[in-house]
């Protein structure tokens, strides 16, 4: 804000003594303008702080100096000419009135000293407000004023911020800002140089608002932990005595460009910082602030500072699921910025990866085995011990949660999305193993026993324990062993023939079943097996002391009666056994169907005088079904029976449905088989 200007006619002698007693003893008014810098500067700069200001320029705070100051506008050296003749502090203003010698050049020059607010490079801007005449008006010479930096000692040339020539009259002009770069903390001059080139008559200049403005010192930037953004931070600025108070609504400029030097407004800022969360993860932003005061004058800009901000979190991270049993692998999509990425297993971190968009880990948890537990047979057959192994796996690696983490020379990104993943496994692979005795020691591998289950021919025929348990592997996988558990070949015999009344097996034995004629309809014949001289025939030996059973069975599922004719089934269920029941198990389409009933047969104990019936039962009828009953259990020996024991068994009953329109043949036959199996 200027403050209001007076011209004023001077005459010599008196009037001129009497103008300087009304100032010393009327107070120095201000013509200063102060700087927006620490109160110590503030000091230094406002003329307003000065109590007694004297003509000679001895006073505290400016000096003064007639006949000498810098040179000409762009002319940075020293000289020294006439003194003017009115040099001094004047009605508001400082004035100098030159000589009235025609071509003579005056000079004068007032200074005082100030340190620059801050450290490193502060900047700094100023002018002034002038006036110009020639007394009377006169032809004008011509004349020019300049506002300088000076080192402390005011005599090395730093900087100049204002420098006005003229050759006609001024009248309340304001020189443009200049701008200048000083050192914090160090002392300076500042200089006001006045000078002029009489034309005709006297020359008159009044200086006025001198205003020094520095820019805000102490910016700093960071980036925060949580994200990409930029913190600025910065020292609050202060208006000097009688200067301008800084702006109520937007006090700071905030500038920002990607390279320097910064240019580019970005925001206004109503305190001493400001975040920037416009910015990219990892990009380096470079920033400068100035100040405002109420007359939206701006600071110079402040010292650059230049911030990389932090990677953003890397994207599309994915883990692989048991592709690898040595590894997982995880990928993801590298950040903006980023030089080094840290992969996480759930809460461990796995170290530095490098600038890279993959990473295996090979410390995920190993795949693993659960051995089960395997079973031997105990006498169930005297050719062989069964083996099999039951609740036996094979299992993945432990799965884990995978995060990544991106890093530059400013920090770490926010955590990634997650995503799970887990080593594989190769399939089980089975060794068995026999004990060298009947113990559970000394193992050793049975050649070509590699499946899951395995008859072992190998163990001793005369009954003898042995123990066997199984090795598995699984590629990944450490080796696991099964539980183990003994097995032994059955060491009597348990057989069953077709035997005369004197027990000597019969060659050939025979079923007969009634004859039937040709008819339209499905029809049915019966008969009978097992007579007086082709008994059925078991004898136990002590082969299966967890019982037996015996059963009756066609050789092959699929076998028909026979004939030179037109052959029919023995177990096709399609309409009680009278058509094909349209399975698709054999190839024929011809009804027929037996039925067995040993439950009315007469069951005998043979030769073995000391044994019983006791725990020997007869089976129940049945018919034959493709598929879903191929045997039917003609006698049952319990668990209880004797271990050692034989029985006959004679009038087991037999039916047989014969299709309707079945062709007459001299004969129809089919082959049976007896088996008995221990339980």
């Amino acid at each position: 804000m200027r403050l209001p200007r007076r011209k004023f006619t001077f005459l010599r002698g008196s009037l001129v003594f009497i103008l300087i007693i009304s100032w010393i003893f009327s107070g120095w008014p201000p013509i200063w303008q102060n700087p927006r810098i620490p109160p110590g500067i503030e000091r230094a700069l406002a003329l307003n702080q000065l109590a007694n200001w004297a003509f000679t320029g001895n006073s505290t705070g400016w000096s003064s100096t007639n006949g000498s100051g810098t040179d000409t506008c762009g002319n940075t050296t020293s000289a020294t000419t006439n003194n003017m003749a009115t040099f001094a502090y004047n009605a508001n203003k400082w004035r100098s009135i030159t000589g009235t010698t025609a071509s003579t050049n005056y000079r004068g020059m007032v200074y005082q000293t100030f340190t620059a607010p801050g450290s490193g490079t502060v900047k700094i801007k100023g002018n002034l407000n002038l006036d110009a005449d020639v007394a009377g008006g006169g032809s004008w010479g011509s004349g020019w004023i300049r506002l300088d930096i000076y080192d402390s000692a005011n005599s090395t040339y730093v900087a100049n911020l204002a420098c006005e020539s003229f050759t006609s009259n001024q009248t309340a002009y304001d020189t443009s800002f200049g701008t200048a770069s000083l050192t914090g903390g160090t002392t300076y001059a500042v200089r006001i140089t006045m000078s002029g080139t009489v034309g005709s008559k006297a020359l008159t200049f009044l200086i006025d608002n001198i205003t020094i403005n520095t820019a805000p010192v102490g910016l700093a930037a960071s980036s925060p932990s949580a994200d990409t953004n930029v913190t600025l931070n910065w020292t609050t600025s202060a208006e000097g005595s009688g200067a301008p108070a800084i702006h109520g609504t937007t006090p700071y400029k905030v500038y920002r460009d990607t390279s320097s030097p910064v240019s580019t407004f970005l925001a206004n800022a109503t305190t001493n910082s400001y975040t920037d969360t416009s910015t990219n993860g990892g990009t380096t932003y470079y920033y400068a602030v100035s100040n405002v005061d109420a007359n939206s004058i701006e600071s110079p800009l402040s010292a650059e500072v230049s911030q990389l901000t932090r990677p953003a979190a890397p994207t599309s991270v994915a883990a692989t699921d048991g592709s690898a049993i040595d590894k997982v692998t995880i990928t993801w999509t590298k950040s903006t910025g980023a030089t080094d990425y840290h992969v996480w297993r759930d809460s461990t971190d796995l170290g530095a990866a490098g600038d890279v968009a993959t990473f295996d880990d090979t410390g995920a948890d190993a795949p693993t085995i659960t051995p089960g537990a395997s079973a031997a047979s105990d006498g169930t057959s005297a050719d062989y011990v069964a083996l099999s192994v039951s609740g036996q796996s094979a299992n993945n690696g432990t799965t884990h949660t995978y995060k990544v983490v991106a890093s530059n020379a400013t920090g770490n990104s926010t955590d990634s999305a997650t995503d799970t993943g887990y080593r594989g496994v190769g399939s089980l692979t089975y060794q068995w193993q026999r004990s060298a005795a009947d113990s559970d020691a000394s193992y050793s591998n049975i050649d070509g026993a590699t499946t899951a289950s395995y008859n072992d021919t190998g163990a001793p025929s005369d009954g003898s324990g042995r123990y066997y348990k199984v090795v598995l592997n699984a590629t990944g996988a450490s080796q696991q062993t099964s539980s183990a558990d003994r097995g032994y070949r059955l060491s009597g015999s348990l057989t069953t023939d077709i035997v005369d009344g004197s027990y000597v097996t019969v060659g050939s034995p025979t079923m007969a079943m009634n004859s039937a004629t040709f008819s339209l309809i499905c029809q049915t014949v019966t008969g009978s097996f097992g007579t007086a001289s082709q008994q059925i025939y078991v004898n136990n030996n002590d082969a299966a002391d967890g019982g037996w059973t015996l059963s009756l069975a066609a050789t092959n599922p699929t076998d028909v009666w026979d004939s030179a004719g037109t052959d029919y089934d023995f177990n096709e269920a399609g309409s009680s056994g009278c058509v094909d029941d349209g399975a698709t198990t054999d190839s024929d389409s011809l009804g027929g169907q037996m039925t067995v009933d040993p439950s009315g047969a007469t069951l005998a104990v043979g030769q073995c005088g000391g044994c019983s019936t006791t725990g020997v039962s007869l089976g129940d009828s049945e018919a034959f079904v493709e598929t879903s009953n191929n045997d039917i259990d003609i006698l049952n020996g319990a668990a209880g029976s004797d271990d050692i024991g034989d029985w006959t068994v004679i009038g087991v009953s037999i039916s047989q449905k014969i299709p309707a329109e079945q062709a007459a043949a001299s004969d129809y036959d089919i082959n049976m088989v007896l088996t008995i199996t221990a339980i």
